[in-house]
């Protein structure tokens, strides 16, 4: 029961709002009663940064952040997914690798928040991350992927690390259901 940042990048919140209704979830109380605010930041950044210093960028974001997270006094923070907010201003990876350092630890510093980054694999390739840097700068990985058993693909999780927690190395089944969401189901052995 506590407030929240949910920052979108590749959708609308209107079409966020809209769209998890299918899993019964209904934002707009949250929203009213200033639980959640959900911020479309790749609008609004794209169109002021082209041509500014990673610093420039970094303050403007964690700027705008912390403005919602005073407003609405949030203790979480999501950024889903971070690819879209990264590749719009260089796609050179010493950039970007020094980029998402510089965001989460900024977010780290300035906001104090607990923070939830999502980061997409892309298809066929076996790294834990899109840019080889957000696992190591994570306190924690869960990569959630699509799993062939026999003929049927079932959804999978695995908590690849936790800092700080023992972590048993297991793949679990889950579900996303109306009305709960993630649902653990069995280890797969």
């Amino acid at each position: 029961n506590e407030p929240g940042i949910y920052v979108t990048i590749d959708e609308r919140p209107e079409v966020l709002i809209r769209d998890v209704r299918n899993f019964g979830w209904d934002l707009q109380p949250l929203i009213e009663s200033r639980k959640l605010s959900i911020i479309p930041v790749r609008r609004y950044f794209t169109s002021k940064m082209w041509g500014r210093e990673m610093d420039a960028i970094v303050n403007n974001i964690v700027e705008e952040l912390d403005r919602k997270k005073k407003e609405i006094g949030a203790k979480r923070l999501v950024i889903d997914p971070i690819a879209p907010l990264v590749t719009t201003y260089s796609s050179e990876i010493a950039w970007v690798r020094e980029y998402i350092r510089s965001l989460i630890f900024s977010i780290e510093e300035r906001l104090g928040v607990t923070t939830l980054i999502t980061s997409e694999i892309p298809t066929g390739e076996n790294a834990m991350s899109r840019y080889g840097v957000e696992e190591f700068l994570a306190s924690g990985v869960i990569i959630l992927s699509l799993t062939r058993v026999g003929n049927s693909i079932i959804r999978t999780m695995f908590i690849r690390k936790m800092r700080w927690t023992a972590v048993n190395p297991t793949i679990y089944r889950f579900e996303i259901e109306r009305g709960r969401g993630i649902v653990l189901k069995e280890a797969l052995t």
